[in-house]
């Protein structure tokens, strides 16, 4: 479960992103907000680099101790 939950964000994030370009978005919807759509997009990375980081760390640490 620790890791299924990083995977899922992080490939949402993914195509949050690449949808936003492709689409030609003007604004992005958060939270029932309309915002920039850059803050969008940096909200969306920062997320998935976040998550991507904690995946790589659990790796780090189950090879470390060998489990």
């Amino acid at each position: 479960m620790k890791i299924v939950l990083p995977l899922i964000i992080i490939a949402l994030s993914i195509y949050k992103v690449l949808a936003s370009f492709l689409l030609d978005e003007k604004q992005g919807v958060l939270f029932d907000m309309k915002i920039n759509i850059w803050v969008y997009r940096v909200i969306w990375v920062i997320a998935g680099l976040s998550f991507a980081y904690n995946l790589f760390k659990i790796y780090k640490d189950k090879k470390r101790f060998g489990v």
